[in-house]
Formats: C-alpha cells, structure tokens, sequence
C-alpha cells in the first residue's frame, strides 16, 4: 500500500511520535512518503519527503485562534497543489486541526490520529463540524476512553484504536553536571500540569519527610524553587541527552497532570514506560485505565507521599509491553481497509 503521511502542523514535540508510528508502518512493509518538516521524520524517510511547505506556515502565534486556523488551512491548500492524492491509497494525517482539516479540499481516503482533539468537541462549532467530516475520513484514538468518548459524540464516525506506543530507550545519555543526589526524582513539569496542586504535593510533610530519610531530591523542570535543599529547580531547556538520563535514572516521574487532561495520551508517561521507570500520577482516566503494573496512583496528597515511598523501594523487572505496540494494531485497521 502508497501511504501518504502528512504532517502539516509539524509540531517539535511530536518527532518522537511520528518515529515510533512510522516505525511500526514501515515493519508492515508498506511504502511510505512524506509532506511536513524534514526534521519531523526519522533520517531514513529523508529521501521520501514529497515537498516541505515553506516555513512561514509554521509560525507561531500567542494565542492559537482564527489567525492559525487560517494559517493551518492555507498549508494544507498549498499542500494539495503540489501532490497528486490519488497517486496514493491512503493518507495519514498524524496529527490535526479541526477547522482547517474541514475546510480543506483533500477528499481521498485518510485517517486522523486524534491528540488533544476529543478534549476539544465540548466546542459546538468543533463537534459539529466533526461530525459532518466527510466519509473519507476515519479517526484514530490512542487510548480505549478516547475511542468511547469520540463514539459517544459523533456516532456514525469510523473509530480505530490504536496505542500511542513507545521508542527504545536512547543509549546516547549524559548525567548532569548539577545532579548531585543518587537517589533523585524527577517531575518535568508542562503546561497540562495542575500547578497548584504541585504547590500542595512538594509542600506535604510525608513526601518532604520521605526525601530527607532516602537522602533524595526532587528536580522540578520549568518550576520556579527557592531557598530548598531537597527540592530543585532545572532550566526547561535541558538537553535531550540529559533529560533522557533524568528520565531512564529517575527512582520515580512524577507527572501531575489536571484534571482536565481528559480523552487524550501523554508522550511522558511512555518515555518511562519504556525506561521501566516508577511513574506516579493522579487517578484520572488518563492513567487508571492502565493498571498498577504501569502507574501508580493518588487522590489526595497523603496518598502522593505513599507511592513516592514505594518508589524507593521499587524494584525494575520485565513488563508486558506488547499492547502498547502499534504494530499490530496498524494491521488490523489497515486489513479493515480491504
């Protein structure tokens, strides 16, 4: 099969991503081309980037309103003029826009990888215009609550589940220069992080208590903290080799995701999965859904100071790791096709 992957938002964030994704199609053996960023898809895709749309579509802008929208659609027009859908059986959007992805005049068969997406249809102008998406176009979740949710809302839509999956660990680490505890613990904190409630779990006298007796420390990134021996702050601009380490070395991630981070994955939680590292997390859908062989749990603070502990004591054994592999699942759906 002549599959067409189209990364027209090419977010930094998502290389990995798109790596792990591509990885999986290419072992199924189908021949695969490229629109987006060069730099989104691994080095072996180089020679199969179709065209690269001028950067000026990939301009920020302070607040992601009409300006992007109309910027994302225009990418997406000028896309379409330079390729021949129909020179492919399939096109994979891996990740997508809503509004520009409606207007757009592309009307071969594709798939869209749904990120933050579903979060989003509590808009009535995003759920409807989902839901009159034209048949041509099947969605893909990356986890089983997001495939009901979007089930839910837009009924007669064709839904796939397919895991967000995981790359191998990167063997090219370096330990920090300024990590200077063995035993540490590491929170990199982002904009989906309930930042209150990291203000309430790093001032709990059970968890401070739990640092000082396993003479350990928290490094919080892109955190501000002061005057505090056991809980540190790092710059947000770390290089990968060293947040690789922080992550792969780390006795337990903390990832204090809101309550809002609902119907959508988060890219951290399998960089430890596939670390075999102690992850602990609030217990939202997000997570519960995975077990406590992969996370562990809390609801309040006390509970927080609890698995922390545990995480001392954690030993690494061998995971089940075969239903986070997409590799499988991209032959099922691609099968459904036939």
């Amino acid at each position: 099969m002549k599959i067409l992957i189209v990364d027209y938002l090419s977010y930094a964030g998502h290389k990995r991503f798109n790596k792990i994704h591509i990885d999986a199609l290419s072992s199924l053996n189908h021949e695969l081309f490229f629109v987006g960023k060069k730099e989104q898809f691994p080095p072996y895709c180089q020679s199969k980037v179709v065209c690269e749309p001028p950067e000026f579509f990939f301009k920020t802008f302070p607040v992601q309103g009409l300006s992007s929208r109309i910027q994302n659609f225009l990418c997406l027009k000028w896309i379409y003029k330079r390729i021949n859908e129909k020179d492919y059986d399939l096109i994979i959007f891996p990740t997508y826009d809503i509004v520009s992805l409606f207007f757009s005049p592309f009307k071969q068969k594709c798939f869209v990888i749904n990120h933050n997406n579903i979060g989003q249809l509590d808009s009535k102008v995003k759920l409807w215009m989902t839901r009159h998406l034209s048949s041509f176009v099947s969605h893909i979740t990356l986890d089983l609550s997001s495939k009901k949710r979007l089930q839910q809302l837009v009924t007669d839509a064709s839904v796939f589940m397919v895991p967000h999956g995981y790359d191998r660990p990167s063997s090219d680490i370096e330990r920090p220069k300024w990590l200077d505890s063995r035993n540490f613990l590491f929170c990199p904190v982002n904009r989906n992080f309930d930042h209150m409630e990291v203000e309430k779990l790093i001032s709990n006298t059970g968890f401070r208590d739990s640092l000082t007796i396993h003479k350990a420390c928290l490094y919080l990134k892109n955190y501000d903290v002061t005057n505090d021996t056991i809980i540190k702050s790092i710059p947000s601009n770390i290089p990968q080799k060293e947040y690789d380490y922080l992550i792969q070395n780390a006795k337990a991630v903390i990832l204090p995701y809101n309550h809002s981070f609902c119907y959508r994955v988060s890219g951290i939680f399998f960089e430890c999965i596939a670390a075999n590292t102690f992850i602990v997390a609030p217990n939202i859908d997000s997570f519960n859904q995975y077990g406590d062989q992969y996370v562990y749990l809390y609801n309040d603070e006390n509970d927080f100071s609890k698995c922390v502990s545990a995480a001392f004591g954690f030993v690494k054994n061998k995971r089940d790791m075969s239903r986070f592999d997409p590799t499988g699942y991209w032959k099922d759906v691609l099968s459904s096709l036939n």
